[in-house]
């Protein structure tokens, strides 16, 4: 589910709601990501974390410099 490589930044949205999160991959697993926060919405800014496909849905890539 999650198709971007370690390192990218990507927007993430939570199954069912509108507001986008946006992370960087840190380390991949099946059908899950840890990711580092780099925007204060559903966590801590900088907390890591990890998502999975159940709960959570790629967005797309965030673009340098937004």
């Amino acid at each position: 589910m999650f198709r971007y490589e370690i390192g990218a930044h990507i927007l993430v949205r939570r199954i069912g709601m509108d507001t986008t999160t946006d992370v960087e991959i840190l380390d991949k697993a099946p059908n899950r990501i840890k990711v580092r926060v780099l925007s204060d919405d559903w966590f801590g800014l900088g907390k890591i974390v990890w998502l999975s496909d159940d709960g959570w849905i790629s967005v797309g890539r965030v673009k340098d410099g937004k």
